[in-house]
């Protein structure tokens, strides 16, 4: 992996990736208008299962816990997103009528894998490799280019999935998982490694179940 990027390269994908978050925050200004009962309100621990897209996980809630958002689909590049962010930041971006720098966040986002990449029959290293070409095709969510280290093959249930960690508008842990025609990308953003957020993505991966 060529690990030279120009400062011009880097901060276009800062700046797209910032592009999306405001577009799923627009996106939940409607979802604020319009509630929905999957909106969660942090109690205790919470578990979210997706029959449709294969797939469940867990993450932590309360007080020292995240908040979780379903924002509206809004870009067809994926096909559902789980933000959640730490319920006290979130209580204050809230209050702040969402302006300003959002916070730090876990999320998890959904998206169709190709055909061609989602064949049953390939070999283990070509789905890896296939996924590396995902990751570099849609680098605008998956930060590929502007990744630290070479990444690593991380089990998750059973499943072989990439892990590396990138620059951005923070630092960013993530993980990237093929399944069942389905590309499942999980990220804890976070400016230390004693953040909820970095710690609560390790929970969450160690909680997903595909079905």
């Amino acid at each position: 992996m060529n690990s030279k990027i120009s400062v011009n390269k880097k901060t276009l994908s800062i700046l797209a990736a910032l592009v999306i978050i405001g577009l799923l925050l627009a996106g939940y200004f409607w979802y604020k208008a319009h509630p929905n009962p999957n909106t969660t309100v942090p109690t205790s621990t919470e578990m979210v299962t997706s029959k449709d897209f294969k797939i469940s996980f867990s993450y932590p809630v309360g007080d020292n816990g995240l908040s979780l958002i379903e924002p509206p689909n809004q870009n067809q590049k994926f096909l559902k997103a789980y933000i959640m962010m730490p319920a006290a930041s979130y209580e204050s971006f809230v209050k702040n009528k969402m302006t300003g720098e959002a916070p730090a966040s876990v999320s998890v986002f959904i998206f169709k894998l190709d055909d061609v990449i989602a064949s049953s029959t390939a070999e283990e290293p070509n789905r890896i490799t296939r996924l590396q070409n995902w990751a570099t095709d849609n680098n605008t969510f998956s930060s590929f280019s502007l990744a630290k280290n070479t990444p690593d093959i991380f089990d998750i249930d059973g499943v072989n999935a990439l892990h590396y960690r990138a620059d951005g508008l923070y630092q960013q842990d993530i993980y990237l998982a093929s399944y069942h025609g389905y590309v499942y990308m999980f990220v804890g953003q976070y400016d230390a490694e004693t953040d909820i957020t970095f710690t609560a993505l390790q929970q969450l991966i160690s909680s997903v179940a595909f079905e």
